[in-house]
């Protein structure tokens, strides 16, 4: 069945000599990879490699076949040439972060045109902001929304139960905030991005703040594990 669909590129990896298989997201039907022969062959293949890099955005014309096989493609078309996000060294990294958290969350093949659009803009915003720093704890904040293990905010008490995700007077386990760390992480947690430049935290504070909320969605995500990539990252930021 030939489709077109939008796609969200989120990891490629060279297979034998001059193959290619490409995991993407699309919005019209979830995850999908591909496979593109002889695109390490300049002179035959149709398509660039570097449409595929890390996070960008494509128009794919494609052979669905059945599920869990990978798919052919017929026609790929660049929807946003970015800016910064694959030439300035922070948002680089930032992309490649992004690119392995995601990689390892998007598990489902079924649809989700919203989220789909949450990570596009997400990542348009990325491309164009001048605030970088605080960017990946307002995106994690931002997915948690999207995949619907958002913390129960609807009062504020002394401590902040992680494995139940809410407010509580009482913690009943070790997995707790409470004092100057719950301060900042609700702050966080209250951020949007429109809101990153008034984002005021300082190396250990921000490392804090992933650590929580890294421990929040391994509670809540089945097998997730830190991102490899964040060492680069945090270097950066350090």
């Amino acid at each position: 069945m030939i489709i077109q669909t939008k796609a969200l590129v989120l990891s490629s990896l060279k297979y034998g000599d001059s193959g290619m298989i490409v995991h993407c997201f699309t919005r019209d039907s979830g995850l999908k990879s591909f496979f593109i022969n002889g695109i390490f062959n300049t002179k035959k293949s149709k398509f660039k490699r570097s449409f595929f890099q890390p996070l960008n955005q494509l128009e794919l014309v494609t052979d669905f076949q059945n599920k869990g096989q990978l798919h052919s493609l017929k026609e790929v078309n660049l929807v946003r040439h970015y800016q910064e996000i694959h030439t300035e060294i922070v948002k680089q990294s930032m992309t490649l972060f992004l690119s392995e958290l995601l990689n390892q969350i998007l598990k489902e093949e079924s649809t989700d045109e919203s989220l789909y659009d949450f990570l596009v803009q997400s990542i348009d915003l990325l491309d164009e902001t001048t605030h970088t720093s605080h960017f990946h704890l307002v995106f994690l904040v931002q997915l948690i929304k999207q995949l619907g293990f958002y913390p129960i905010m609807d009062h504020e008490d002394t401590y902040f139960d992680l494995v139940e995700g809410k407010f509580v007077s009482h913690p009943q386990n070790q997995l707790y905030l409470e004092g100057d760390e719950l301060k900042r992480f609700v702050k966080v947690l209250q951020s949007d991005f429109s809101q990153l430049s008034e984002l005021k935290l300082t190396y250990p504070q921000r490392t804090e703040i992933l650590e929580r909320l890294f421990q929040y969605m391994s509670l809540h995500i089945a097998s997730f594990k830190k991102p490899k990539s964040l060492v680069v990252l945090q270097e950066l930021f350090h």
